[in-house]
């Protein structure tokens, strides 16, 4: 019996002792990439092993983690996310080049292998290769100047109720919150823009459409640190219900994009929206003529195996949903730093209200009119350069 006993044990120690080994030079080797960009010449910050640089991201958070990398190592340096290394190029002259120069050579973007489900495996950041060039090609001429004019209703609407609303706070003498206030006023713009949505969260913070939006738009730090860092056990949980309600809150959007796809066949003369004009293009190649500066059909040539028109459903509510998701905080925050900007500069605000007055005069305001607002617009650069919504 007592052999017996020391054979089992003896069985296990060895068991344990190769789960070790095994562990050890699955580590060494994962951790053999971290000589890549010394190797190179290239400097960066020294990576944690298996880790990488993640801690600065945790300790300082994306944006000020850069500029002290930029500050220390320049324009051009090596990091690591995990045990994948990334080159970040922040010399203007190269990234041009990059972007625009050699474009054919770094079409594709880092697109995570977990994002394969509905609906980011058709959104257009996630697309490579033809696929990409297709959709690419299919949305551009939709933010033409021609197409973006019959959104105008939509935003108009919108302005007024939001004008009103400030009259009557400023006539009450009340403070106003500036983000949540601009946050409100994003949304119900994009409900209408993209679905055509006549939303008033303006005046009805709590409107359920908010809501859902406020669980995509600001998840909680839990659920943002497994989309950035482990997005597989992300979705993983997302199956068991474990994700905060996010899965819900997307399955919502989702059926309001399919929804308003349907009613366009019923309505398509007061119908102008974002899906609308999708849908446009689902039925037929989309033509006309695109402005020039977004006019790269030339680089959107797709091979030739490539035979799909139009767009397909899944494309549509993707997309539809990405416009509202990449468009609803960056236009937020650039309205409330605007707005902040000119309270605080009231010489600024005086020039800009002047120019108002004086191009508009009480007349309703509509693209043309708004595209002559010079001194306006560069207000709105000088606060977008000063607080950007985004980095790159």
């Amino acid at each position: 019996m007592e052999e017996e006993t020391e054979g089992c044990l003896s069985l296990a120690s060895w068991l344990i002792i190769g789960a070790v080994t095994l562990l050890l030079l699955w580590a060494w080797k994962a951790c053999r990439v971290y000589n890549t960009f010394t190797a190179m010449g290239v400097p960066g910050p020294k990576p944690i092993p298996l880790m990488g640089n993640l801690l600065d991201t945790f300790k300082y958070g994306i944006v000020e983690q850069f500029a002290r990398y930029g500050r220390q190592y320049g324009h051009i340096y090596g990091i690591f996310t995990f045990t994948k290394p990334m080159l970040l190029v922040t010399d203007l002259d190269m990234a041009r080049e990059i972007f625009v120069k050699k474009f054919h050579s770094f079409p594709d973007r880092l697109t995570e292998g977990s994002m394969n489900s509905k609906p980011w495996k058709d959104v257009l950041t996630h697309l490579k290769g033809d696929h990409w060039k297709h959709v690419r090609s299919q949305l551009s001429p939709i933010f033409s100047s021609g197409k973006l004019k019959r959104m105008m209703p939509a935003i108009q609407r919108v302005t007024v109720t939001l004008t009103e609303y400030l009259k009557k706070a400023a006539e009450k003498g009340e403070a106003i919150e500036l983000k949540g206030l601009c946050g409100r006023f994003s949304m119900d713009v994009f409900a209408g823009v993209a679905f055509s949505i006549e939303l008033d969260s303006i005046h009805n913070p709590d409107d359920k459409f908010v809501k859902r939006a406020a669980v995509i738009m600001n998840p909680n730090k839990v659920v943002m640190t497994l989309l950035l860092f482990a997005p597989r056990l992300f979705w993983f949980l997302s199956k068991y219900g474990l994700d905060m309600g996010f899965k819900e809150s997307l399955d919502f959007f989702l059926a309001v994009s399919e929804s308003a796809a349907k009613d366009c066949g019923q309505d398509k003369e007061r119908r102008t929206d974002f899906v609308r004009l999708l849908v446009e293009a689902q039925e037929e190649e989309t033509k006309g003529a695109v402005d020039a500066e977004i006019n790269h059909q030339d680089q959107l040539v797709t091979s030739s195996t490539w035979s799909q028109k139009g767009l397909t459903a899944d494309e549509i509510h993707a997309n539809a949903f990405l416009f509202l998701l990449a468009g609803y905080e960056t236009v937020a925050t650039v309205t409330s730093f605007t707005f902040f900007l000119l309270a605080v500069n009231p010489e600024c605000q005086k020039k800009a209200q002047e120019e108002v007055d004086k191009i508009l005069g009480k007349t309703k305001v509509d693209y043309e009119s708004a595209n002559l607002l010079t001194y306006l617009d560069m207000c709105i650069n000088e606060a977008m350069r000063l607080y950007p919504p985004a980095f790159m």
